[in-house]
């Protein structure tokens, strides 16, 4: 009985060994998962011992792995980002603002902007560029180049840049700043803010009481309807308040200045040989200079030759100057050394 039991005991020990080889023992056909493609490998079921020694050839392959990522992801960064080497700079555009409060940027080339309604910002960059704003108070910048702006409605503010520039404020009380170069300058309806800038400009107030100043260069200034005020600044400009029965001033300032009084109108030249010239509106509303200068300044009466076929001047002292006299009737105030032979006569 001993014996059958320990032959039994035998038995089973080998079955138990044979059991166990095949759980640890890898099958053939799992190795070839494991290629130079994948480029590592994890065998199956090597937790409790150390995997094959043919799978371990792989490993370096997981560690070559990050050398792929330079060559695959720099491809994508040039095709987002512009080139300035190759990219050519984009022709003029057609830009439209909404109804809301729009920032429109111009490129290098020819704009054209409009920005219907809010409180637009314009802008314009290089080129001539052509921009109109809406029914909002709109900013408006040419920048570079010869730009036509206009604000449109509301109280805008419109700023050339380089350039000779048209702006036009058009409604509302608008600020309008030339710049560089020789610019053309209209306020249009409202009360009105012009300034010209470097250049050779010129100033139209429109109606409105607005303020014109010419800043340097020789600058052209009207006043148009309204009780302006016109500052020539430095150069030799032309300043005019005539052609409306409200009341201007009229400031040369540096230069040698000419200023043409209307009704009412009060002009004082400023440094230099300036020229005053006055009409014969009637004594209502006399024009008045208040720094003339016999030694170099002049001064012109305009009249009409056939209400004064045979015109005589005269002048009556005053406190601080004297008051011109055509035939008897007031013509002009003047304060200063006026002389008669300061005095010229042209007939319209």
């Amino acid at each position: 009985m001993l014996g059958l039991l320990g032959l039994f005991g035998a038995l089973m020990a080998s079955v138990v060994a044979d059991h166990g080889h095949d759980g640890d023992e890898e099958p053939e056909d799992a190795a070839p998962d494991a290629s130079p493609g994948a480029g590592s490998a994890t065998p199956d079921g090597s937790e409790d011992g150390d995997p094959p020694a043919d799978l371990l050839d792989w490993s370096p392959d997981t560690a070559a792995a990050p050398e792929t990522a330079p060559e695959t992801a720099p491809e994508t960064t040039p095709d987002a980002t512009p080139d300035p080497a190759t990219d050519a700079a984009p022709d003029g555009q057609a830009i439209a603002g909404k109804d809301r409060d729009d920032i429109l940027d111009g490129t290098s080339g020819d704009d054209s902007m409009a920005g219907a309604g809010g409180n637009d910002q314009m802008n314009g960059r290089e080129g001539d560029d052509l921009m109109t704003g809406g029914s909002g108070i709109d900013r408006l910048f040419g920048a570079e180049g010869d730009d036509s702006l206009s604000g449109n409605g509301g109280a805008d503010i419109l700023n050339g840049g380089d350039g000779a520039d048209a702006l036009t404020g058009a409604r509302g009380a608008d600020d309008l700043q030339g710049g560089a170069d020789a610019d053309r300058l209209a306020g249009g309806q409202g009360d009105d803010s012009l300034g010209g800038g470097s250049g050779d400009d010129r100033l139209h107030g429109g109606a409105g009481n607005d303020w014109l100043a010419g800043n340097d260069g020789d600058d052209r200034l009207t006043g148009g309807a309204g009780s302006d005020t016109l500052d020539g600044n430095n150069g030799n400009d032309r300043l005019s308040g005539a052609g409306d029965d409200a009341s201007d001033f009229l400031n040369g300032g540096a230069g040698d200045d000419s200023l043409m009084l209307g009704a009412g109108d009060f002009g004082h030249g400023g440094d230099g040989a300036d020229r005053f010239t006055v009409t014969t509106d009637g004594p209502e509303a006399l024009p008045q200079v208040s720094d003339f200068d016999a030694e170099e300044d002049h001064l012109v009466v305009v009249y009409d030759a056939a209400a004064h076929p045979d015109p005589t001047l005269t002048l009556e002292p005053g406190e601080h100057g004297a008051t011109l006299l055509l035939d008897g009737m007031p013509v002009a105030q003047v304060q200063g050394q006026l002389t008669l032979d300061a005095i010229t006569l042209l007939a319209a």
